[in-house]
C-alpha cells in the first residue's frame, strides 16, 4: 500500500511540474537520489526555489520513488546530499553529459565536506550550496514580504533570544553567550540549555523578543543559516561578523559583534535599543525596500539553464566537484570582543586602584596634620 502511494504522489508532483512545458522543448528532469536533513522530498525545495528566482526555463525535481520505472540514463542530473550519500548505495550507470551535483549546507571542515574525496576523481561534477564559490548557489532561506508596526513592537518585551543547540563549536560563540548573559537580560533555550522549543513556541518567543542570537557554530565566509534569516520574522538577529553574512541577509537588517571593541559597547547599544523604538525600527527599513536577499546569483535557475543548454555540457569538460575549504573562516572573533573586555575590565580596576591610593594617601595627609 505505501509503496503504491508514493508512486501516486509522485506521478502527481511530476504532472504538477510539467505544467506549462513547452511543445517545442523538453524540460530536463532533476533526480534527488538521496535523502536530505531526514526528508525524502527536498526536491520540492529546489522546485520552490526555481519559482521563486522566477527562472524563464523550466526544470522538474523528482524524488528517487520516481526512478523505480524509469531508467537512471533518463534524467539530466542527479542530485546527492553529502551527508547522505553512500559508496554503497549508488546509481549502475551514467550518461556520459550527465550532471552529479554534490548538495551541501554544511559549514567548511565539516565531515560531510570531505565527501567528495571517497569518490573517484570527476564522479561529482558540480557543486550546490550557500557558497559562491559553488558551482550553483543555494541559500539558506529567501526574504519575504513583511510588515512590523510599532503596536506590534510594544509586544516585544523581553529582549535577546537564543536557541542554541552546539554546545562546543568552533566559532566559541557559547563563550561570548556566558559573557552577554551575565550583562543582559537572555533568554536561553534549546538542547545545551536543556529547554527544547516547538515550532508554536518559537513563533511566540520571537513575536516577544526585540533579537536573536545568530551566531553559527563555525564562523565561515557566507555560511548564514536559519538562524539570521529569521530576521524576516521580525526579530533583528545578531551575528558575529558582518562581512560573512555581507550581500546575503540586508546590511540594515542585523547587529554585528565585531562591530563593537567590547561588550560594554555592545550591552550600550542594546540598552539604546530597548528605550528607542524608533531606533529599533530602523532595523526593519528593508520591508519597504524590493531587496531579492536568499536567492543571491539565482542558482537554481542557472543549473536549470544549463541543463537546457546541455549539448555544452560534455563530460570532458566537467570540473571535479570542491567545496570551500575551511580557510574561509574566521577564528577569533569571539576572542578578540572578550580581550576588548578583559581589557575595559582591567582599565576599571586600575582607575579603581588609582583612585583607592590617592584616597589613602590623603588620608595619611591629614592624619599627619
Amino acid at each position: 500500500f505505501m509503496w503504491i502511494w508514493q508512486k501516486f504522489l509522485s506521478t502527481c508532483l511530476v504532472l504538477r511540474y510539467s505544467n506549462g512545458e513547452s511543445s517545442g522543448e523538453q524540460i530536463p528532469t532533476i533526480l534527488a537520489w538521496t535523502p536530505a536533513f531526514g526528508s525524502h522530498v527536498y526536491h520540492t525545495w529546489f522546485q520552490d526555489r526555481l519559482r521563486d528566482e522566477k527562472c524563464p526555463k523550466q526544470c522538474k525535481f523528482v524524488p528517487r520513488v520516481h526512478e523505480r520505472n524509469h531508467s537512471i540514463a533518463d534524467y539530466d542530473a542527479v542530485v546527492f546530499h553529502s551527508r547522505d550519500v553512500e559508496l554503497r548505495d549508488l546509481p549502475k550507470s551514467r550518461k556520459s553529459d550527465q550532471l552529479y551535483l554534490l548538495f551541501s549546507l554544511e559549514a567548511p571542515g565539516n565531515r560531510a565536506e570531505e565527501t567528495h574525496k571517497w569518490f573517484p576523481p570527476f564522479y561529482f561534477n558540480r557543486t550546490v550550496g550557500y557558497s559562491s564559490l559553488n558551482d550553483y548557489v543555494y541559500d539558506y532561506d529567501r526574504l519575504v514580504d513583511a510588515n512590523l508596526t510599532k503596536d506590534a513592537v510594544k509586544s516585544k518585551n523581553h529582549s535577546i533570544l537564543a536557541i542554541i543547540s552546539g554546545c562546543r563549536t568552533a566559532s566559541g560563540r557559547e563563550s561570548l553567550i556566558k559573557v552577554l548573559w551575565a550583562h543582559l537580560n537572555i533568554t536561553l533555550r534549546g538542547s545545551c540549555y536543556g529547554k527544547s522549543v516547538s515550532g508554536d513556541e518559537l513563533d511566540n518567543l520571537i513575536k516577544t523578543h526585540r533579537f536573536v542570537i545568530a551566531m553559527e557554530n563555525s564562523a565561515c565566509m557566507e555560511y548564514v543559516t536559519e538562524k539570521a534569516f529569521r530576521y524576516k520574522s521580525l526579530i533583528v538577529p545578531i551575528v558575529l561578523s558582518r562581512k560573512l553574512v555581507k550581500d546575503i541577509i540586508p546590511a540594515d537588517s542585523f547587529i554585528a559583534v565585531d562591530d563593537f571593541d567590547n561588550v560594554t559597547e555592545f550591552k550600550d547599544r542594546i540598552s539604546t535599543l530597548e528605550r528607542n523604538e524608533d531606533e529599533y525600527m530602523k532595523y526593519f527599513a528593508w520591508m519597504k525596500r524590493e531587496d531579492d536577499f536568499g536567492i543571491r546569483n539565482k542558482g537554481v535557475c542557472k543549473l536549470c539553464t544549463d541543463l537546457h543548454n546541455r549539448r555544452s555540457l560534455i563530460h570532458s569538460s566537467l570540473a571535479n566537484a570542491v567545496f570551500p575549504d575551511a580557510n574561509l573562516c574566521e577564528r577569533r572573533i569571539v576572542d578578540r570582543l572578550l580581550e576588548g573586555e578583559t581589557r575595559v575590565e582591567w582599565e576599571q580596576f586600575v582607575f579603581k586602584g588609582e583612585v583607592l591610593t590617592l584616597i589613602f594617601l590623603l588620608f595619611l595627609f591629614i592624619r599627619r596634620f
